[in-house]
């Protein structure tokens, strides 16, 4: 950050603030993550050509036991469904060279082969085309994998102009908060996509804990800092941008 930009006092302190309560709380905490630390990540959409839903989804939901059994490097892979014939995959890792060998993986294999056939665009224009590679910078998996994550949520948000660090910086100190206050969150992430570009990923076994997260901590400082920090403030910017997804499979 350069030295001629300073943060709000406000904001300063609720970085603290989000860090504080989660390291102090952390301590106590015996669900400690089990695995390595996430710092890639990888978001592709699709959409199935009419009538291929089925062949497209019977795919995507084998694949996260295919990913668990061949790829280690992979630490995390979602399939996702937003609606009718709409698709997407996210999946995390700890460095790109992870990234790389997921993509000479098996699901990779399965989807180029059958793309053609099956995806608008092809595997080229309606695979490849839409990948949003981006990196993690903060991230919370709960330990307790009694609850099956159902469904999911994804935001994209736009940093104000001369605010993108201090944006960076707000969500770098989101993760031990939602670990410490949101047993219901039972993944998070904060993503950057590009200098200004920014998203946020997490997933729940129900609209309960969905309800809390967004009555959280983090939600609240986000949402007191949206209109200094983010292009559209936090209706227009931030809430308007929620996608829903239902989890067809996941290495959870």
């Amino acid at each position: 950050m350069s030295n001629a930009f300073r943060i709000p006092k406000t904001l300063a302190a609720a970085s603290i603030l989000l860090a504080g309560i989660g390291l102090a709380q952390a301590k106590t905490k015996a669900d400690k993550p089990m695995h390595p630390v996430a710092k890639e990540a990888t978001f592709v959409t699709m959409k199935s050509l009419p009538g291929k839903e089925a062949q497209v989804e019977a795919l995507l939901k084998s694949g996260a036991e295919t990913v668990k059994h061949n790829e280690p490097n992979t630490l995390q892979w979602y399939a996702l469904q937003e609606g009718p014939g709409k698709y997407a995959i996210i999946d995390f890792f700890h460095d790109p060279k992870g990234r790389d060998v997921h993509f000479q993986g098996k699901v990779a294999a399965a989807l180029h082969s059958t793309a053609g056939e099956t995806i608008e665009g092809g595997w080229d224009n309606g695979l490849v085309a839409n990948v949003q590679n981006s990196q993690v910078l903060a991230s919370t998996i709960t330990a307790d994998k009694s609850r099956q994550a159902k469904i999911a949520l994804r935001i994209e948000f736009q940093a104000k102009p001369g605010k993108e660090e201090a944006l960076a910086k707000l969500l770098a100190g989101t993760a031990e908060t939602i670990r410490s206050t949101e047993p219901g969150t039972l993944v998070f992430y904060a993503i950057r996509i590009a200098p200004s570009r920014f998203a946020i990923f997490d997933a729940f076994a129900g609209d309960e804990g969905k309800g809390a997260h967004f009555a959280g901590q983090v939600a609240g400082a986000l949402k007191a800092h949206a209109e200094d920090l983010v292009e559209g403030g936090w209706d227009n910017g931030m809430a308007a941008n929620v996608k829903a997804y239902q989890i067809l499979s996941s290495t959870y």
